[in-house]
């Protein structure tokens, strides 16, 4: 299965992040200070069940930083404007 990686901008700052597979949609989360390449593993797993996007949280891999000292909902909001620019509601979210 290939494994594709994009770059989306959301509020000016780029959001990377993997994807694979097709079916209901699988959102993995990275412990942080990690990337969405330490997940490559369970995103090749899932993806003959599933469509599976994986990003790089804000600040991590090759996703900009967000402005000052960002807090949890900076980064849920963050990542919610990304899913919306994508015109995806994910049925599973693991982090």
């Amino acid at each position: 299965q290939t494994i594709d990686r994009s770059l989306t901008c959301v509020r000016g700052k780029w959001i990377h992040h993997r994807s694979a597979g097709v079916g209901s949609t699988v959102l993995l989360l990275h412990q942080s200070p990690q990337h969405s390449g330490r997940m490559l593993p369970l995103i090749t797993a899932l993806t003959d069940d599933a469509q599976v996007l994986a990003p790089d949280m804000p600040g991590y891999g090759l996703s900009d930083g967000l402005p000052g000292e960002p807090c949890i909902a900076d980064i849920a909001a963050t990542l919610a404007i990304w899913l919306e620019q994508l015109h995806i509601r994910p049925s599973i979210i693991f982090s």
